[in-house]
């Protein structure tokens, strides 16, 4: 939700503006207009053609919305580097939404002290002192990328930082019991 409007991506990164407009008799919301806005950044397409996969995650930071392409290194065949460790197979690019020229722009930082909080079902953006977090920080969830059925080996929070593009483990890795366990970020009340 970004200046009065809901916003999107799919699954080719293009970026959507949701208009919301309320039934005078009801009250109730309804969606009045879905439009494009803004078309993917430049993707390779060979990284894809390589056995490469991609996690996209729309967050608001600092009044503007930013789109965190997330490329994992590995073949969706050979399952053996879903084990690989998360700083050999992760690597991060950031656009920011310029919505009066309709363009993504890549950034190489999101701003001092702001930390980004990713998954596929909520991330969020959050401005912290400098002795408490290092800034211009991405926290993810290593197996996010994964579906339902690889849930329950583990999990484990990794930090990405775009100063130096380097992946580290704050946390342990925490096991799971067998089944569907979905890992998420838990946010205070702002």
């Amino acid at each position: 939700f970004h200046q009065g409007k809901l916003y999107a991506i799919d699954f080719m990164v293009t970026l959507f503006a949701i208009h919301f407009s309320v039934d005078q008799s009801s009250g109730d919301p309804w969606i009045s207009q879905i439009r494009n806005v803004i078309e993917c950044p430049c993707l390779d397409i060979g990284y894809f053609l390589r056995g490469g996969h991609m996690m996209a995650y729309l967050v608001e930071s600092r009044g503007v919305l930013l789109v965190v392409l997330r490329k994992l290194r590995h073949s969706s065949i050979d399952l053996s580097l879903f084990e690989a460790d998360a700083a050999e197979r992760n690597e991060f690019e950031v656009f920011e939404a310029d919505l009066s020229q309709s363009q993504w722009f890549k950034v190489t930082a999101i701003g001092n002290n702001e930390v980004l909080f990713l998954h596929r079902r909520c991330s969020r953006s959050f401005g912290v002192s400098h002795n408490a977090l290092p800034g211009v920080s991405i926290f993810f969830l290593d197996n996010d990328d994964k579906d339902c059925s690889w849930y329950g080996a583990s999990s484990s929070c990794c930090v990405y930082s775009m100063t130096n593009g380097k992946v580290s483990t704050p946390l342990p890795t925490v096991s799971w019991k067998p089944g569907i366990v979905f890992g998420t970020w838990l946010f205070p009340q702002s």
